[in-house]
């Protein structure tokens, strides 16, 4: 991001941060922080359109108005103000907002003056003190600030939130259903394009469906085949991969899953790089969800015709959310997939090594090793390797020593039938092997440690673990 900073003729300086917009694009509004510097002065001066100024910190003043922390100053187009002046012993921060670049501030004195004779001009400027009232105990309190508004449609309000709280705030359009009644004949003309042509608005209509959603559900509903076709698979390719960066509902979950949209997707080869990676993401999650099952369409087709891919993908999601405060029952879903998955592998003709290996990561779920978690554990320990998932699998398990070291020991036993470690990550395998010895499994961690010799560090363990014993 770009500062730039200025320095008046006495040295003093005001560095400007940009925020949003820029000068010569007048399709958005502009916002920017600036920071003066202790004495500061801007002389007066005025701006071509409306603009509002929030004090963020610091003192100093506007005129002979003194200013601070949430002071908030508004001007209409062509009203000199000023001048602006920090503290000799405080900077001052402001937040700026324009409805639109301007040309610069008019410090000119003749062109003050000039001011006197634009027609129509109709000056007016406001400054308030704003204070946010006490929510007590409701999460989200808006409240207008009627000292910072006008009968031109200028409106304040100040919003206070709780962690974690969320709110909608003010349209001052008067709300979407307006501007939606402009732009829905443009979406139909577009959307009645999407045969085998337009594949932008294919893509762009599916990658912000959670907002169509919520303009107009509706719509959405009534459209949904238009813009997932299933007679123009460009076209729902295309859509498939815009969908891949919209964010994931619930309700548009039901909506694609009702739609036959999931399950269609789901049969064909996408052609992007992250749309069905991003499909089974999306079915995994409505899992986690409880809005598909194991025995539902969709996992029922994973599991009969094979996508093994598909399978590591949803195994790699649940991995990755293992950092999420989950429910209990949410953990005993991932668990109950690692179960089919061992289940479904013993009827395959070769064993979905790739698999097993990730599945392995879902240890991180087990809190305690009983019969079905040994089983799960024993199935998946000679293939962790093959994913370069060996240093997390061994990783659980040193965690899990203190709790099983019998099983542990088993697991670990059958990990090393088929793989001879290079190097013992950040220890892993010595605390291991130290855990199962402390826990009554010394002589099956010299054994181990036996046939790990060739580690660093393992020939010294291998001799403190005879030594005791």
């Amino acid at each position: 991001m770009n500062q730039a900073i200025r320095t008046g003729v006495d040295g003093s300086r005001n560095v400007t941060t940009p925020l949003l917009g820029k000068r010569g694009n007048p399709q958005l509004p502009l916002a920017a922080l600036v920071t003066f510097a202790p004495g500061r002065l801007s002389t007066p001066h005025f701006h071509d359109v409306p603009q509002y100024q929030i004090m963020l910190g610091g003192r100093g003043k506007i005129g002979r108005r003194e200013v601070k922390t949430n002071t908030v100053h508004f001007s209409r187009p062509h009203t000199p103000y000023g001048p602006f002046t920090a503290a000799d012993d405080s900077s001052l921060t402001c937040l700026i907002i324009r409805s639109r670049p301007d040309t610069g501030a008019q410090h000119d004195a003749a062109a003050i003056a000039a001011l006197n004779h634009m027609p129509n001009r109709n000056p007016w400027q406001v400054t308030h003190d704003v204070t946010f009232p006490d929510a007590g105990a409701q999460n989200v309190m808006l409240q207008a600030v009627p000292q910072l508004q006008d009968q031109h449609g200028l409106a304040t309000y100040t919003l206070s939130m709780k962690p974690g709280a969320a709110a909608l705030t003010p349209d001052p359009c008067g709300g979407h259903a307006g501007a939606w009644a402009q732009m829905k004949p443009l979406f139909d003309q577009e959307i009645a394009k999407c045969e085998n042509a337009n594949y932008e608005f294919s893509t762009l209509a599916a990658n912000y469906i959670a907002n169509i959603d919520f303009i107009d559900r509706d719509w959405l509903q009534g459209n949904l085949k238009g813009v997932f076709p299933f007679d123009f698979l460009n076209n729902f390719h295309c859509a498939l991969e815009g969908l891949a960066y919209a964010p994931a509902t619930r309700p548009v979950y039901a909506l694609l899953a009702e739609g036959g949209i999931l399950d269609f997707g789901l049969r064909q080869e996408a052609k992007g790089r992250h749309a069905r990676e991003k499909i089974v993401e999306r079915i995994a999650l409505a899992f986690l969800w409880g809005d598909e099952e194991l025995d539902g369409p969709r996992f029922s087709y994973l599991f009969e015709v094979g996508r093994i891919d598909d399978l590591e993908q949803a195994t790699t999601f649940f991995w990755s959310v293992s950092n999420q405060d989950l429910s209990k029952s949410q953990v005993e879903r991932i668990l109950s997939f690692w179960a089919r998955c061992v289940t479904w592998s013993r009827g395959a003709a070769e064993p979905p090594e790739k698999l097993l290996s990730k599945l392995g990561r879902l240890s991180c779920y087990i809190k305690t090793i009983g019969e079905h978690e040994r089983e799960w554990l024993l199935a998946v320990a000679p293939y962790v390797h093959i994913g370069y998932d060996a240093d997390d699998f061994i990783e659980e398990l040193e965690r899990l020593a203190d709790i099983s070291p019998e099983n542990v020991s088993a697991v670990l036993g059958k990990v090393l039938d088929t793989f001879v470690p290079t190097f013992d990550f950040q220890d892993r395998l010595k605390s291991l092997l130290t855990k199962l010895a402390a826990h009554g499994r010394r002589e099956e961690a010299i054994a181990y440690a036996d046939r790990l010799r060739h580690l660093r560090g393992m020939e010294q363990l291998f001799g403190q673990l005879t030594a005791g014993a």
